[in-house]
């Protein structure tokens, strides 16, 4: 995850910002108190085990408000005009609400790409002359393999539905970035088509039956045509607020 002195205008990473004994973002599940004690979190960015921390025995600062040496001595704190942190840190990836909304709500788990139908028809000619509508449906086991790499191998993005976040397909996984991006998913961010889809209207209960159905192969990708469900969730994953979640499910 990125530094503390990361520009990013995400609530869930400036909740931790808004805590005076907060240091900096290890990644998505752990954080460093200014005390220097390492604390993982229950779950993505969210603040529960930290405020814990902080008011612990454990934590110095909650105690005789004493900082630890290792704050002092700590040399990885950036200055506010460097564009680079001394360390490589995980990329993060685009996420925010537009992203999580759009992550969270496809059935693919890529974009960006060549159509499927056109991927189809191209592959197998045979198949689908230009009279014949792509259906997935005829294709055989290892046709059905092909497809799928093709469609992967071509898309410009990864979704991942899990943690409502949109990583460039190039994504170098690591990056020095004070953003806490690397430099494909920065990319990614200013790419028309990804601006486009984000702009998409998604599915609903009453279109939802136009989506092809081999987007629906999957238990999870099934549970996410409730929108009760996908509502619950987003919910869950942009906030980590307990009250929010359990309101939700009310």
């Amino acid at each position: 995850m990125p530094p503390t002195r990361q520009k990013l205008n995400d609530p869930r990473i400036a909740r931790f910002r808004s805590l005076k004994n907060f240091d900096k973002i290890i990644d998505e599940k752990t954080v460093r108190c200014k005390c220097g004690v390492i604390i993982r979190l229950d779950r993505p960015f969210r603040t529960t085990n930290f405020e814990r921390h902080i008011k612990s025995k454990n934590c110095i600062l909650g105690t005789d408000k004493q900082q630890s040496l290792y704050f002092f001595f700590d040399q990885n704190q950036d200055s506010e005009g460097e564009t680079e942190s001394h360390e490589c840190l995980p990329c993060i990836g685009l996420f925010g609400d537009s992203y999580t909304n759009y992550a969270t709500g496809t059935p693919s788990g890529y974009g960006g790409g060549e159509r499927p139908e056109v991927a189809g028809k191209r592959l197998f000619p045979e198949k689908f002359p230009q009279d014949i509508p792509f259906s997935r449906k005829k294709l055989n086991k290892d046709q059905i393999q092909e497809f799928n790499t093709t469609l992967q191998a071509t898309s410009l993005w990864k979704i991942d539905q899990f943690e409502g976040v949109i990583r460039s397909a190039k994504c170098t996984i690591m990056t020095t970035n004070l953003s806490g991006l690397c430099g494909e998913c920065i990319d990614l961010k200013k790419n028309n088509r990804l601006k486009d889809a984000l702009k998409s209207r998604r599915a609903t209960p009453s279109t939802t039956k136009f989506i092809p159905k081999f987007y629906f192969n999957t238990h999870l990708i099934g549970l996410m045509k409730n929108q009760n469900l996908r509502s619950l969730w987003t919910c869950i994953i942009t906030n980590n607020n307990d009250s929010a979640m359990w309101a939700s499910l009310a």
